[in-house]
């Protein structure tokens, strides 16, 4: 069973050589990563680190958490698809840009200095070892810079077939502003909104176009509710707990296979196909019908060329009585 609390104080206790740029923490399942650059598709393994843009999708009951920039854990949860963009020197890079694509994911800040102490080597302005860089997060719902020091914590459900937005607060006290919307909902500890959207002719979330190139997403805000503290981890396990679940059915019908393979095995002279002493089995080879008999040693064997108007051959063999 996962422990989000100890995966939290692991990431805080990482090597400084893994804390920049991207570093997969845990993962459940097998979660897509596809870089960029190269078009390369990575084998996800704990303390990996990436240094590139890249895309991370889900299928449902896998998800991936990630540190980004040594100061945000983001997790990517079951279902869900998430870009990451930044920019890279050398061996350094830092994401400047995360956007939610579909699906559910959360985003907390867990601190930490935000440059690697080579980064500004042979620099004398030592100061800029700690300086800030916001991060944009955005999706067809909002745009927002982080701010230093704000304590985010954001589970953020987006549904593009409904239009529909939810996000939940499980950290201090956060604006939640779409784009340029009239009305920006100010959320609490523990408190979540829906915004229901409105979806275009092509599909698309749709917006109302205002002045000075701004716009903001046509809908309606809907009642404010609470958000469990635990509620990112309850995916997390459930998510876990499906997997199993569906391994050990993957199991039985294995073994069910299995027992049944040996059972025939058992009951049936001839294998491949199954068939009994003497029967026939009418086989298609390089667009021949031949017919081979299953003899007592259990093998099919005189092969001889037959009419395929007469005997129905397919590349398995069709058996029958001789």
């Amino acid at each position: 069973m996962i422990n989000v609390h100890k995966i939290y104080q692991h990431i805080k206790k990482l090597p400084q050589g893994l804390l920049y740029g991207i570093v997969v923490i845990n993962f459940s399942g097998q979660p897509e990563v596809e870089l960029k650059e190269g078009n390369v598709r990575p084998q996800l393994k704990e303390n990996f680190e990436i240094k590139g843009d890249m895309v991370v999708s889900t299928k449902a009951n896998e998800f991936a958490i990630l540190k980004i920039n040594n100061l945000y854990s983001i997790a990517v949860l079951p279902g869900s698809s998430v870009v990451f963009e930044g920019v890279k020197e050398k061996t350094y890079y830092e994401v400047r840009t995360v956007r939610m694509l579909r699906g559910q994911s959360h985003i907390e800040y867990v601190g930490g200095p935000s440059k690697p102490k080579n980064y500004f080597k042979g620099s004398d302005e030592k100061d800029k070892l700690e300086t800030f860089e916001p991060m944009r997060i955005e999706s067809d719902f909002f745009s927002f810079l982080t701010q230093e020091d704000q304590k985010l914590s954001l589970y953020i459900n987006l549904n593009l077939k409904t239009a529909l937005l939810s996000v939940c607060n499980l950290g201090e006290e956060f604006k939640l502003n779409l784009f340029n919307h009239e009305v920006s909902p100010i959320l609490k500890p523990n408190e979540g909104i829906k915004f229901q959207g409105v979806l275009d002719d092509s599909g698309k979330v749709a917006y109302d176009l205002l002045l000075e190139k701004r716009k903001a997403p046509q809908g309606k805000w809907m009642e404010k509710e609470t958000c469990r503290n635990t509620m990112v981890k309850d995916i997390q396990t459930q998510a876990e707990k499906n997997q199993l679940s569906e391994k050990r059915k993957n199991e039985k019908k294995q073994a069910a296979v299995r027992a049944q393979k040996k059972r025939d095995d058992a009951k049936y002279l001839c294998h491949k196909p199954y068939g009994q002493l003497n029967q026939c089995r009418y086989i298609l080879k390089q667009n021949k019908c031949f017919r081979e008999r299953c003899n007592a040693e259990g093998k099919w064997a005189g092969s001889e060329e037959v009419s395929r108007d007469k005997y129905t051959c397919t590349p398995a063999g069709q058996v029958q009585d001789c």
